[in-house]
């Protein structure tokens, strides 16, 4: 790829503080217009470029955008993308600043597996700060055209070519906003850098790195000339994609990677931008019902270019697989089903309607465009609250000592194996059962493409090696429009975030764990009820209601004078109560990763505090370490062996994964394990017997994004576990809600979770 084709995305913090304006030295002889010992610093953003990446600076003729040969170079001072490089001595003040290396990317929240290059044409004269990003590579190409062609000079060219780039992704309403692409920043509030923000996740999808490469220098081939987007299967593609992302939650959760990125600051309203291209249908000029038009002749005609709803629902089943099948006893509606692995799921998508026999689904379930041919190949759309049949949940049929107010604004704890609207026999997945199912299949980078239908896709085939049969067939919003994906096919689960968001399955290359607003449609499949085998611990309860014989110790933990009950399970012996340490001048990684439930101090003498993962292990000190420093932290990895104190007190550590399942393990198995590690009181919901004295509380978690949930219902435990894929962001931890421990669950390592230390 030729170096003036090279384009990257790259998502940065910014961290101006570091080069106040009036502290940087040299500057311009602006009468020679020449750039004398310039110091310059800025940010480097697609999402932010890691330590270490390499930025170069060339001199280049203004009048031309030739390069002089002048050429400085410095690197990225930190995994949040700031640098600055010194001594700049150029015979012109027009330079390109280019940046190439490894970047966190704002859609995964991951550290990318490629290279990228951006780079950004500037004009030093009165500038000190510059940053690169990907407006200013998208430009790059446009700019160097029009002095080439000499229709204006450079600054004009800067001038057109960003008004033209605006246009090109519909948000040139914001161009009297932007001065100089160069100028924005990811991280900071206002329209310009939220038009950013839209476009460089809008351009991102769920591309990989070369691909993304590719479709920049595409960008930039077809730009260049005219300024003009005129790449109507480049624009439809990223339309689609974005049209997706809206629909099924993926904005929100790219919304958080992106605060976490920035220290859970908010971040410019991007969500604005990518509506307002994707109402364009990405086309300039078009109108904002395009889309929706789209979708519906996309459906009508998609027999040429992949789907056909006139053909029988079995068809998109795999032929050589052999299937078994159910029989709903509701209706009479036969589902195919299929094992992979231990579990058995249906291989087609429910279509149960029946609102007399389950009120739940009343005005909550659709067929795509109301169409009830549609409901035959494809099954129906459910709202969150019909899925998990949030009516029979709020009587007393499920749970007759806890019925469950669920629904839209509600957060609940729902039971294990709940069977929503799924037929006898079968429920609804959580999202352990979903991760189960992709684990037996083993291709993470590829879980989407295996499970798709072989037939009925518009991009790309797929072997359905394991008979799971997915086909796109698009969404219902909340507003009662209708999307029609020809990449991706969503499915409700039985977990939920927040109270307005239900967690989804999203199938596209690869199988995401999101969410979406709970009022969305979308579709299920359900998975056979696992026989659970009544088994009894091999220890004894040693407390129950009346009489209490468990063997309790104390600690006194020297660093402030806590003293915390014991209590020994098996061999294993816990600290009985959550850690409340929060001396931050005695050990530094707790610094504004350590709060109390609602910021409010009396939570912290019930529950204990919550803390960050980075926090819980004592990253600062293991940084220190004379004999094996290692460097860890968010979206970092840093291969933990052996024990990890962390913050725990002098001859306790955080308990890894094995140590937690063995604990589970000893109290008899996770199908009961929530309900005996509970405590009798301070549940309202799914009491606990606290059989063993380890007397877990309900005290609730603190999110990424600075909210505080779930007090009075659940309580998470860091584990001192990383996760075994490239995934840097999250870590292990041990959910407790309901009666049942659904083994490991994912978190962000900035949330706020409790902390129980496990004796040496």
């Amino acid at each position: 790829m030729k170096w003036n084709k090279l384009f990257t995305l790259i998502f940065v913090s910014l961290f101006w503080a570091c080069s106040d304006g009036d502290k940087t030295a040299g500057g311009t002889t602006e009468d020679a217009g020449i750039i004398a010992d310039l110091n310059v610093a800025g940010v480097t953003q697609k999402g932010p470029f890691v330590k270490g990446s390499a930025v170069t600076v060339q001199g280049i003729d203004c009048k031309t955008m030739e390069l002089t040969g002048e050429k400085f170079t410095g690197s990225v001072k930190s995994d949040k993308g700031d640098y600055d490089v010194s001594g700049i001595n150029l015979s012109s003040p027009c330079a390109v600043f280019e940046v190439s290396g490894y970047y966190f990317n704002e859609v995964t929240g991951e550290k990318t597996k490629g290279e990228l290059i951006l780079r950004v044409a500037t004009n030093l004269k009165n500038r000190k700060k510059v940053n690169v990003n990907i407006l200013t590579n998208l430009e790059y190409e446009r700019v160097k055209k029009l002095v080439d062609n000499k229709v204006v000079d450079f600054d004009d060219a800067k001038n057109q070519a960003e008004k033209e780039i605006l246009s090109a992704f519909n948000v040139d309403d914001v161009a009297s906003g932007v001065s100089e692409f160069e100028n924005l920043n990811i991280f900071e509030k206002g329209d310009g850098n939220a038009a950013l923000l839209a476009v460089s996740v809008m351009m991102q999808g769920d591309e990989n790195v070369d691909t993304l490469a590719k479709r920049l220098e595409n960008f930039a081939d077809d730009f260049a000339e005219d300024g003009k987007w005129d790449d109507e299967k480049m624009k439809n593609e990223i339309a689609q994609w974005a049209t997706t992302a809206k629909a099924n939650g993926k904005l929100d959760a790219i919304r958080k990677n992106i605060e976490s990125m920035n220290d859970g600051e908010k971040v410019a309203e991007f969500e604005t931008f990518v509506k307002e291209f994707t109402e364009s249908g990405g086309v300039e000029g078009s109108s904002s019902s395009s889309v929706k038009a789209n979708a519906s002749s996309d459906s009508k005609s998609s027999s040429s270019s992949g789907f056909d709803w006139s053909i029988p629902k079995e068809t998109y089943l795999n032929q050589s697989v052999e299937y078994d099948s159910i029989v709903d006893a509701r209706d009479g509606n036969v589902y195919k089903t299929v094992k992979i692995g231990n579990q058995t799921w249906m291989a087609e998508n429910l279509n149960y309607a029946d609102s007399t026999q389950t009120p739940s689904l009343l005005n909550n379930n659709w067929c795509y465009e109301d169409d009830p041919q549609k409901c035959k190949v494809v099954g129906r759309l459910y709202s969150w609250t019909a899925a998990i049949d949030s009516v029979k949940l709020a009587s007393n049929d499920t749970d007759a000592d806890a019925p469950q107010e669920c629904g839209i604004f509600k957060q609940c704890t729902l039971p294990y194996q709940l069977q929503g609207i799924c037929p006898d026999g079968y429920h609804l997945p959580d999202t352990t059962e979903w991760s189960i199912l992709l684990a037996s299949i083993g291709e993470k980078n590829h879980y989407g493409d295996l499970l798709k239908s072989q037939i009925g896709w518009d991009y790309g085939e797929y072997a359905d090696e394991y008979g799971f049969s997915v086909i796109y067939a698009g969404d219902r919003y909340r507003d009662g429009t209708y999307s029609y994906s020809r990449m991706s096919s969503d499915f409700w689960t039985a977990d939920q975030y927040q109270g307005n968001d239900g967690a989804l399955a999203h199938t596209y290359n690869m199988v995401d764990i999101t969410s979406s607003f709970k009022d969305c449609g979308k579709y299920i499949r359900c998975v056979k009820n696992e026989i659970v085998p009544q088994t009894q611990s091999s220890l004894p309860a040693c407390k129950t209601a009346t009489e209490d014989s468990c063997e309790y110790g104390s600690l006194m933990d020297a660093r402030d004078g806590k003293t915390y009950r014991t209590v020994k399970i098996g061999d294993q012996t816990w600290m009985a109560e959550n850690l409340n340490y929060a001396d931050s001048a005695q050990t530094p990684s707790l610094l504004n990763r350590n709060w109390c439930y609602g910021d409010n101090p009396e939570n912290c003498k019930t529950y204990g505090r919550l803390y960050s993962w980075t926090a819980a292990i004592d990253s600062v000190k293991l940084s220190q370490d004379p004999d094996d420093p290692l460097d860890c932290g968010y979206a970092k990895r840093c291969f933990l062996w052996g024990r990890v104190q962390g913050i725990c007190p002098e001859g306790y550590h955080l308990p890894d994964t094995t140590e937690w399942s063995t604990l589970v393990t000893t109290v008899g198995g996770w199908n009961n394990a929530g309900k005996v590690l509970k405590s009798r009181v301070g549940w309202p919901y799914f009491k606990g017997s606290d059989d063993y004295g380890f007397s877990a509380l309900a005290g609730g978690i603190r999110h990424h994004n600075k909210d505080f949930e779930s007090i009075d219902g659940s309580t998470y435990f860091w584990a001192a576990t990383e996760k075994t894929s490239e995934n840097t962001t999250q870590v292990y931890s041990i959910h407790i809600g309901n009666n049942r421990i659904n083994s490991f669950v994912d978190g962000y390592k900035d949330n706020g979770y409790s902390i129980r230390c496990i004796k040496d």
